[in-house]
């Protein structure tokens, strides 16, 4: 990760922890390129930022759609306005959303700067709504305030005019769809290998996947692929199982689909997620340096992860505990004057894990020098007592005991 990558991570983080005291500047708004639509349409929505007053220097916002209306294609970020990437724009259409968190070397100030274009397939009927759910605009003020004060999503309005023939030709839609009465039902699909479906794993070998056959069935169709929207058609023949080799890492799809005297059902869609990669590119700032008089120092920190993404950083301290947290920047507990060891272990949403170490030097607190030389607190409070016993040990050998020679030579 390049070090202007990192300076972004951690000012959007900080914006993202700083939302109760935004100024208000800066706008996120779609527009599309259609607003009345019908099945099998392509049609793109830009997604703008409005930042007339304060200049920006990086945002991060996720847009939500609806999965069984629409299906993205593909992103265009060739005419954006961000010079690098955080996180390059993505998208998952079994999730229905898209993301980006992007950067600029300079301030960005106009009032329809175009951060992404994305680009649709209607699959479906009735009214999309397109929105943003999470969003932030760090200011170029040096301080990463987040000046985002609105997030204006728009609605498409999706019709039909196509013959149930072709309509059966369109990607299939996620299961749990209603479907034509009378057809065969949804297939319950279940793995024990990944017991979950959508939740990401760090194992891969070989394994079975199962579905319970309905007496009525007289094929099925089983594919596995990369894609959220295959609608397999061939029957493979009667069959309530399936063995599958070992996957290589990435986003896969099983789709099994039952048919009957009646015609094809609609096909379940069972996401198998595998991550073994840890995260990469971990990196760890402390604050003022490595040798420090501070007690109490804060620390930044971002790895990357290409898959997964990264869930959470595990901070310790000379072996001990100190946080576990989704927050790229804390602030240590008071730490003794001494040598330390600072631990960063990030993890991703499969359970993979990287660390990273560092270690810091707190000086005791400057009181006195002499000549270059420091004095702590401790030393010289320890000097002083030695100073004071000797002055009072002199005081009392010059007064008391010359006293009792004087007196006793006088007798």
């Amino acid at each position: 990760m390049t070090r202007k990558a990192i300076i972004a991570a951690l000012i959007i983080s900080g914006a993202l922890l700083c939302r109760g005291n935004l100024a208000e500047a800066a706008s996120f708004n779609l527009s599309a390129s259609k607003n009345l639509v019908k099945i099998g349409d392509t049609f793109s929505v830009d997604v703008k930022i409005n930042s007339t007053d304060t200049p920006i220097n990086a945002a991060q916002a996720t847009i939500q759609f609806p999965q069984d209306i629409l299906s993205i294609t593909s992103l265009d970020y060739s005419r954006s306005v961000f010079s690098f990437w955080l996180q390059l724009p993505g998208f998952s259409n079994e999730d229905g959303q898209a993301s980006f968190i992007g950067g600029s070397d300079s301030g960005l100030l106009g009032q329809s700067l175009e951060a992404l274009k994305v680009n649709f397939k209607v699959i479906g009927t009735g009214k999309a709504t397109i929105n943003f759910i999470d969003g932030a605009a760090t200011a170029a003020n040096g301080s990463g305030t987040n000046v985002l004060s609105a997030m204006n999503g728009i609605s498409i309005e999706s019709t039909s005019t196509q013959s149930v023939s072709q309509a059966e030709a369109q990607p299939a839609p996620p299961a749990g769809q209603t479907y034509i009465a009378g057809l065969p039902p949804s297939p319950q699909i279940s793995i024990p290998f990944y017991p979950v479906s959508g939740e990401w794993y760090d194992q891969v070998s070989n394994f079975n996947a199962r579905w319970p056959l309905p007496n009525s069935v007289t094929g099925v169709a089983a594919v596995l692929d990369k894609s959220p929207n295959t609608t397999p058609s061939v029957s493979q023949g009667l069959f309530d199982n399936e063995n599958f080799p070992p996957l290589d890492d990435g986003i896969w799809y099983l789709h099994v689909r039952f048919k009957d005297n009646k015609g094809w059902g609609p096909v379940s869609n069972y996401k198998i997620a595998i991550d073994t990669e840890p995260p990469t590119q971990l990196g760890v700032i402390i604050s003022g340096g490595n040798t420090t008089a501070s007690l109490s120092l804060r620390i930044f920190y971002v790895a990357s992860d290409a898959l997964s993404g990264v869930a959470d950083y595990v901070v310790s301290i000379d072996g001990n505990l100190v946080t576990s947290t989704v927050a790229t920047s804390i602030v240590l507990p008071q730490q003794l004057p001494g040598s330390h060891l600072l631990t960063v272990v990030a993890y991703d949403q499969a359970g993979n894990g990287t660390e990273k170490t560092a270690e810091f030097r707190i000086r005791e607190i400057p009181f006195i020098t002499f000549d270059g030389l420091i004095v702590g607190p401790l030393s010289f409070f320890i000097g002083l007592a030695v100073f004071l016993l000797l002055a009072w040990g002199s005081w009392y050998l010059i007064r008391v005991k010359g006293f009792l020679i004087k007196n006793k030579s006088k007798q």
